[in-house]
């Protein structure tokens, strides 16, 4: 017959239909929700030091379900655990896990075109909080989606994939965030990507609270190795302002020059917008060796440098003449350079102009120690632009006249 029908139930499969049945959820716990339970869609977790603390809070939230004429399948009910299953987590009182049944997923997955691994790359960064350096390990992989790509699965892709798949397998167990104990947070970027880890003592050694990581843009790739130090405490720190807005917390970077530069009176550019944006947050810049910084180590073993220098016949014919037959051949006298790969470049040239022991010389000596032992194409037009571009160098250069 014909008419107006109405739904006396609430379906599934409509658009607003999880955010029409949140809202009910919120409205009829709204006194208790954050307080004594969390609730996310049909999934309500009731939490509690103790035992006794917890049935008086589940009774609290029946209660609360009983009057609005809301009921419960038993069968599909937990109480007083101490461990839960929860969007793919395993949540008890040491901390936040991923699900091992996903991580075996990732162990079989087969990886034959890009849909497939676009679907890889997807369930393995629904855990990348788990993993310090994802980006910078999941470069390779990344590089086989951009635009124009020709599909080629090779020993760096294979190398990375395995790599991803074995930190998820070992990741680490996330601390819970607790309000009353310092904040650190620890950044370093590479040629790659930006990391950082934010991390809290309370009494058991400093435990990672929230890992965070991404690739570099094709304009951040070009700075200097100081604006990238820069870079990644501004990303890190609006990244994780639910964490540290509000509070006062410590930057750990094994950046000295990160440290000048943000106490510098006078600033222009980038670096006056990246201050300023800042300005909310109340920090302070701690100064920590590099192998004491652990987010630092993980981003410097990138695997594009470990698979560059070894991939290909022709260079594992290079490689192994260095390593085996020595840099000069005896019959003819001649000297053999290592060709850098780009991706190497600017870490070379940094290596011969801001290591110690370099004292930042000028193009002609920084030119001459990167001729000693290494070459690529317009070598010297590189090592030129940094030199002009090193903000040291511009700093304690003379005046003219």
């Amino acid at each position: 017959p014909d008419g107006l029908y109405e739904f006396l139930r609430l379906p599934f499969g409509l658009n607003n239909a999880p955010s029409t049945f949140q809202r009910l959820m919120d409205r009829v716990l709204a006194r208790l929700k954050w307080q004594m339970c969390l609730v996310y869609l049909d999934d309500v977790l009731v939490f509690g030091k103790t035992f006794e603390e917890h049935q008086k809070r589940l009774e609290c939230v029946l209660i609360a379900l009983e009057k609005a004429s809301l009921t419960l399948n038993v069968s599909k009910c937990i109480f007083a655990t101490s461990r839960i299953f929860h969007l793919v987590h395993i949540i008890d009182e040491n901390g936040i896990r991923p699900d091992p049944e996903k991580i075996s997923a990732l162990l079989n997955f087969r990886i034959k075109n890009v849909k497939s691994l676009r679907g890889f790359l997807g369930l393995a960064s629904f855990y990348r909080r788990f993993v310090p350096d994802f980006a910078a390990i999941a470069h390779p992989l990344h590089v086989l989606l951009k635009k124009n790509s020709v599909w080629s699965w090779k020993e760096n892709q294979e190398l990375a994939k395995t790599e991803l798949v074995n930190r998820l397998v070992s990741a680490p167990v996330l601390a819970y965030f607790d309000e009353n104990i310092d904040v650190c947070l620890q950044t370093d970027a590479s040629l790659v990507g930006l990391g950082a880890v934010l991390t809290q003592d309370s009494g058991e050694g400093r435990r990672p609270v929230a890992y965070i990581s991404r690739r570099l843009t094709e304009a951040e790739s070009k700075y200097h190795a100081n604006e990238l130090e820069c870079l990644v405490i501004v990303w890190a720190v609006k990244k994780l302002r639910h964490y540290v807005y509000g509070r006062r917390f410590s930057i750990c970077t094994d950046s000295s020059a990160v440290r000048w530069l943000w106490s510098k009176k006078e600033v222009t550019g980038k670096f006056a917008r990246w201050i300023l944006s800042l300005q909310e947050f109340d920090f302070e810049i701690r100064h920590v060796k590099g192998v004491d910084n652990c987010v630092a180590d993980a981003l410097s073993r990138n695997p594009d440098e470990s698979c560059i220098g070894t991939s290909g016949s022709a260079i594992g014919h290079v490689v192994c003449f260095l390593t085996v037959e020595g840099q000069r051949n005896p019959s003819q006298g001649r000297k053999f350079f290592l060709c850098v790969p780009s991706i190497l470049r600017r870490k070379i040239i940094e290596f011969c102009h801001d290591d110690p022991s370099s004292s930042h010389m000028g193009i002609d000596k920084t030119v001459a120690r990167v001729s000693e032992r290494y070459w690529w194409p317009k070598f010297r037009a590189s090592v030129r632009k940094y030199v002009s571009s090193c903000n040291y160098c511009q700093f304690h250069k003379c005046i003219p006249g």
